[in-house]
């Protein structure tokens, strides 16, 4: 596994995003992290068989963990999913696979609109509808930047680090090294993306998809507006399944044809 920092030109600028990645073929399963999280929340998937069939790539998304942090950038969903087809077409893979946590759930949505070489998009409690921009998400985008910046970023940072929640606990480490501002702005964009509407018709276009879902989380919201989507449930986690219980992720994570033949 090597750790790097990648060179991306996007809108005339360069970003240099922090990356980890193992590669062994010219099919490649992307990892996409959710919102104050960091490339560290799938480090696990190095320990795993996946790494002996497909390359692997984790990375920060610019405003967190070790990318950029620029104060002169949007941080809509858009320019991430713009920033990370740049960036994965650098490792010139034949064929990708997403598999994309919480809101790297609504940029992997945006992302497999743009790969002509997508095999499938695996959501991990991703947001797809309005009900899933929660206390989190919807918080940041009710706060103005400014408030967020100063009063809001310290308050929910200090309930992270106080909570009983191991992988809560784990968050605030990730969520305390990123950019306030890269949050509100990704938090706002998101929050507008999940009620759009859009996303679930999105997701329910792709032609493989499937969707991962702890089984202490509810999604009896989802199911019903699902199409043709595998549904699979990690046993003893929440919506940090990788954190949670990491060996039951990646066990259900090589359950599913990850680079199936209608993607040659």
């Amino acid at each position: 596994m090597k750790s790097e920092v990648k060179k991306v030109q996007y809108g005339g600028k360069e970003f240099a995003v922090a990356t980890k990645y193992s590669q062994v073929s010219d099919e490649w399963l992307v990892f996409l992290h959710g919102i104050g999280c960091a490339k560290e929340c799938f480090d696990e998937v190095f320990s795993t068989d996946l790494t002996k069939r497909y390359s692997i790539l984790t990375f920060d998304f610019v405003g967190f963990g070790g990318s950029s942090k620029p104060d002169d950038f949007e941080y809509t969903m858009e320019q991430h999913a713009d920033i990370a087809g740049t960036l994965i077409r650098q490792f010139n893979p034949r064929l990708v696979s997403l598999v994309a946590h919480s809101m790297g759930g609504t940029i992997g949505v945006l992302l497999a609109q743009q790969l002509d070489n997508l095999a499938v998009l695996i959501n991990v409690e991703g947001n797809l509808v309005s009900e899933d921009a929660g206390i989190v998400s919807r918080r940041m985008a009710e706060q103005t930047e400014a408030s967020f910046i100063q009063y809001g970023f310290d308050e929910f940072l200090n309930n992270l680090r106080g909570s009983d929640d191991r992988s809560f606990q784990i968050w605030a480490d990730w969520y305390a090294k990123s950019s306030r501002l890269a949050l509100h702005r990704s938090g706002s964009s998101l929050v507008e993306w999940s009620d759009s509407d859009k996303l679930m018709a999105l997701f329910n276009r792709l032609p493989k998809k499937a969707f991962i879902h702890g089984d202490k989380t509810d999604i009896s919201h989802l199911q019903p507006q699902f199409e043709n989507v595998e549904v699979f449930s990690v046993t003893d986690s929440g919506h940090f399944m990788m954190l949670d219980n990491p060996t039951g992720f990646y066990s259900v994570l090589a359950k599913i044809d990850l680079f199936p033949s209608l993607a040659v």
